[in-house]
């Protein structure tokens, strides 16, 4: 079973919904869904936006790009959290003014949005 199809049956048990159910939500016959599930058919464009709607989640969720991406994801947010909120943090041994903190807040940013730019552009 690949990735999207485990995480389509996933979403759909966890939805409560049978596959006949899902078919009709997405204009397809039970089998197209069931072969999505098995990863014998992969949805296109369409289908995709389609089961992200339904699901409330994301196509990088869907698609499991955020499984392997989120630790850091979550660790630039977590650094960027404590860097906001402690007044204690250090550079080079020296406690950081408010103004340093925020250009150190706002350089993280910039460099994460160029990241994820790039990675963007990859995939299309």
């Amino acid at each position: 079973m690949s990735y999207i199809g485990q995480k389509i049956r996933e979403l759909r048990k966890a939805r409560k919904l049978t596959q006949d159910e899902l078919a009709t939500l997405l204009d397809v016959s039970p089998s197209a869904v069931g072969m999505y599930e098995q990863g014998r058919r992969s949805p296109n464009k369409d289908m995709l936006v389609k089961l992200c709607e339904i699901f409330s989640v994301s196509s990088d969720s869907l698609l499991g790009v955020n499984e392997s991406s989120s630790e850091a994801v979550d660790i630039i947010r977590e650094m960027s959290e404590r860097i906001r909120s402690d007044s204690g943090v250090l550079l080079d041994g020296t406690p950081m003014s408010v103004e340093d903190r925020e250009a150190l807040l706002s350089a993280i940013e910039v460099a994460t949005n160029i990241m994820l730019s790039k990675k963007r552009g990859k995939e299309d």
